[in-house]
């Protein structure tokens, strides 16, 4: 009934990338079409793709990029060349429950309102163990389960703007869109550009069932290298959102008056007053005593229970800011 198209961007992911193309040949339903763009691998990727094409039973397009475009140009650019009815981006390290496109495939089928979905997914380490019985959406939303129901339904771009949530690999997406709302602003990714667009003219589909298994590696880059102040990290994450939103603002404008109506008409009053919350939050002093004024000002304004997930832990979060991190 549909086309669907993997969309995969790699970049020097030998070490797991064989394990990923197994599951996808694994699966109940095949895709239409896989398309791969690899951003200057200098390892045994575009070997082990090489090989995935000449033996997988459908069409493989492999593209050399040549230049470096970073992760997320990367995958924007892999997108650009899908042709089918729905992309489901693809990391190089995940592995695929065998039923995943199947399971995508019958909710679009039968809920023609749906333009995203967006799935569950298990932890898995660098040996592809399971790390524990907690899956992605119970670390996302248990506390605060009211962002499930939210992320479903007309308030989904509320949510999905105060922080990135929809992970591209654990998301597919109606492709007639792609090219409403590309290109990808810079300083974005392409995921959380796709939600957030799609948000305000359609409905996301939260599927719990984990279809993929997500590879947790220890070095992260929000989890800090224990060189920076917690609270120096803390400012540096609040202005880095509030500098993309701020920087998408008029696009995101733009795409909603274009192909409206939409389902949270106050998003462009909502909108606005997040970037200057986010950004009063980014001034906050590392010493807590001169924190108070700001955080006042913010509560009495009623910034914080509007523009955040769980008013208490919010507040205790900017009280001690480390904890936000898991830093101290």
């Amino acid at each position: 009934m549909f086309r669907f198209s993997i969309a995969m961007g790699t970049f020097n992911g030998g070490r797991y990338l064989q394990e990923q193309l197994d599951s996808i040949l694994s699966q109940t339903r095949l895709p239409d079409e896989f398309v791969v763009c690899d951003d200057g691998s200098q390892d045994d990727t575009l070997e082990i793709l090489r090989r995935f094409q000449k033996s997988a039973p459908f069409p493989v397009e492999v593209h050399e990029n040549p230049r470096r475009l970073g992760w997320a140009k990367n995958f924007e650019r892999t997108i650009d060349f899908c042709t089918g009815d729905v992309v489901a981006p693809c990391d190089q390290d995940d592995v695929w429950r065998e039923d995943k496109l199947q399971r995508h495939e019958e909710i679009y089928a039968s809920e023609p309102d749906v333009l995203l979905i967006f799935n569950n997914a298990r932890y898995i380490d660098a040996s592809s163990r399971l790390i524990s019985d907690r899956n992605v959406f119970q670390t996302t939303f248990d506390r605060d389960p009211g962002l499930r129901d939210a992320m479903a339904g007309d308030k989904a771009f509320t949510v999905l703007a105060r922080t990135p949530r929809v992970s591209g690999c654990m998301m597919s997406f109606r492709a007639n869109w792609w090219r409403r709302i590309a290109p990808v602003p810079d300083g974005i990714g392409h995921d959380d550009w796709v939600a957030l667009c799609l948000s305000l003219v359609g409905r996301i589909q939260i599927v719990e069932e984990p279809l993929n298994q997500y590879r947790d590696h220890a070095a992260q880059v929000t989890k800090g290298d224990g060189s920076t102040p917690p609270s120096a990290v803390f400012n540096t994450l609040m202005k880095q959102r509030a500098d993309q939103l701020e920087h998408c603002r008029d696009r995101i404008c733009e795409f909603a008056s274009a192909n409206g109506p939409v389902r949270f008409p106050a998003y462009q009053s909502h909108l606005d007053g997040l970037i200057r919350h986010l950004r009063r939050r980014s001034t906050l002093s590392r010493f807590r005593a001169l924190r108070a004024p700001v955080v006042l000002k913010e509560l009495a304004l009623g910034r914080y229970a509007k523009f955040n997930d769980n008013l208490r832990d919010c507040l205790s979060q900017d009280g001690r800011q480390g904890r936000f991190l898991g830093l101290d």
